[in-house]
């Protein structure tokens, strides 16, 4: 799952990439935190359960100044666990929208 989100707190039209991250809710667990340029990541991993069918997931977000992807990446394999990560690491943002 995918969504985004702009973040624009009152009186400030250009939020940091921190502030941007501030204002969504907080990661369950354990946090892996990265910065790469000018992108802001975080990300737990946490268990999911559909059904009777268990599962791992990746609750992330990636942080641009007001912007902010939301993902969450589910899988089965542990060895997954890498590919999940990657996939992560391989959301950016375009000016397109800009």
């Amino acid at each position: 799952w995918f969504t985004s989100v702009s973040y624009t707190p009152a009186g400030d039209p250009n939020p940091s990439i921190e502030e941007t991250l501030a204002g969504l809710p907080p990661l369950p667990g354990e946090t892996l935190t990265e910065t790469e340029g000018r992108v802001l990541r975080r990300a737990s991993f946490t268990e999911g359960s559909e059904g009777d069918q268990t599962f791992k997931q990746l609750n992330a977000y990636v942080g641009f100044s007001g912007q902010a992807g939301i993902a969450t990446i589910c899988f089965e394999d542990p060895d997954d666990q890498e590919w999940a990560l990657s996939t992560w690491r391989s959301i950016l943002r375009t000016e397109a929208g800009r």
